[in-house]
């Protein structure tokens, strides 16, 4: 079963299919909801499922979202995302069965994701650099998901992974793991998605703050047992077992500091190549990413304060009508919603409600919010909404006790959990394939009942 899940997550993100319209989401869709019903086929003889420890608010949220079908003037878009979620939901309770007491098979999984990210941002850096690749895309550079941002918000869920094998690796492992990181995180730069930076960002402050916690939290206890340890250091056995210090123990020592010492080359090796990643171009060597990151950064946030030209429609003005549009929506029906997959049902009679949206017609027609969140609150209502608060807060306490007791396995989970909340505010990962099925497998990670060392 674990080999099963295995290869659903190795594959699942360099699924394509060119034959069909939608030539990338579709497959890997397809692709997921076959290989989960072969694992629920292989767990059908295994025995019982386990309640895990998200499990409630999540099928409360499944719930809910089945009976706003009932008031769904679209049932068919309605069917189509919970077919899928259904899916996702069978994943996660499938992955903290497999996946609860087995450590081995915890490393083996995040192993999977971690390679699968690497292998998607070579293929985009290798398109960034136009090398021919017969690998349809329609927002360059891709990799196999057809627009870059999808591409980017999967690469920024899989990267912190790299801090767990890291931690649990040998010293021969440490260039490959610096490699792979420097390479997902040059691609995130390449692929000059303004998402995508700015969930690395707060990827950076979340990981400070869990370790600051963690380390005030450590130091609490070694303040607490300092009494205790004063009266071992000053015991006869003490004495007596530091005269009798074993050859092991200067053995183990000299073996750590030769180990930071291989930890610093690889970081240095790692940071290099980031660097020459991301000054290359298709022209050749070139210094002009960082530049461009700084140009583009700076017009977000003027377009933001509203001081662009008004000549075009920037992607920050195309959201923000989107979302007062999409609030005057909540207003009209706000405990209820408009039933799951019915946001774009009603759009266009909203399309001009609170800010004309300049860019929706006749032939260019909404598809997502843009924001998870509030797609939510229109489809599902306030309801669906306190639903939700309920599953972030369950998920939100096993957050706060990672920080303070996790390892670091624990923390790279979370961390990935983090680009996928941040990516949901300005884009539509839960309506694609794979971001929710890494999401589910991470929080089968963090729910098992059986905690994973």
């Amino acid at each position: 079963m674990t080999w099963t899940l295995l290869i659903i997550l190795t594959l699942a993100p360099f699924i394509t299919l060119d034959s069909c319209f939608n030539y990338a989401d579709l497959p890997q869709r397809a692709f997921v909801a076959f290989g989960v019903s072969a694992l629920g086929v292989f767990m059908a003889f295994r025995g019982k499922y386990k309640m895990p420890r998200f499990g409630l608010p999540i099928l409360a949220c499944m719930g809910w979202a089945c009976l706003s079908v009932l008031w769904a003037h679209n049932t068919t878009e309605a069917v189509w995302s919970l077919v899928y979620w259904g899916v996702i939901t069978w994943l996660y309770f499938m992955t903290t069965t497999i996946l609860a007491g087995n450590p081995k098979a915890v490393r083996t999984v995040l192993w999977a994701l971690f390679a699968a990210g690497w292998g998607i941002s070579v293929i985009g850096i290798l398109q960034y650099l136009e090398f021919c690749l017969p690998i349809q895309q329609s927002v360059a550079p891709a990799a196999t998901f057809a627009n870059r941002n999808m591409a980017v918000q999967f690469i920024a869920m899989v990267w912190p992974v790299g801090f767990a094998l890291w931690r649990q690796a040998g010293k021969a492992m440490y260039p490959v793991i610096t490699h792979m990181c420097a390479t997902m995180l040059a691609y995130i730069v390449v692929a000059d998605n303004r998402t995508g930076w700015l969930v690395v960002c707060c990827q950076g402050v979340a990981l400070a703050i869990m370790l600051s916690l963690k380390n005030s939290q450590e130091k609490s206890q070694a303040s607490t047992s300092k009494t205790s340890r004063l009266k071992r250091i000053f015991s006869p056995k003490y004495a007596l077992a530091t005269l009798q210090k074993s050859p092991k123990t200067e053995l183990k020592q000299s073996t750590r500091k030769n180990s930071s010492f291989h930890r610093r080359i690889a970081l240095a090796y790692g940071l290099a190549l980031f660097l020459f990643l991301i000054s290359l171009g298709p022209d050749g060597i070139r210094f002009s990413s960082l530049t461009n990151m700084t140009h583009r950064v700076g017009t977000a946030v003027s377009e933001a304060a509203g001081q662009h030209d008004g000549k075009r429609d920037t992607s920050v003005a195309l959201r923000k009508a989107i979302y007062l549009n999409s609030l005057e929506m909540f207003k009209d029906r706000p405990w209820f919603g408009f039933g799951i997959g019915n946001h774009k049902v009603f759009y266009p009679a909203y399309s001009q409600a609170a800010v004309k949206d300049r860019v929706f017609s006749e032939k260019i027609q909404l598809h997502n919010a843009h924001n998870d969140y509030l797609q939510w609150a229109v489809e599902t209502g306030i309801v669906g909404v306190l639903l939700l608060c309920w599953l972030v807060f369950s998920v939100g306490r096993v957050a706060v006790a990672g920080a303070f007791q996790g390892g670091w396995q624990k923390i790279s989970v979370l961390l990935g959990l983090v680009a996928l909340a941040i990516a949901a505010m300005f884009s539509f990962p839960m309506q694609r394939s794979i971001p929710p099925m890494v999401g589910a497998v991470y929080l089968g990670i963090l729910g098992c009942k059986n905690e994973v060392s």
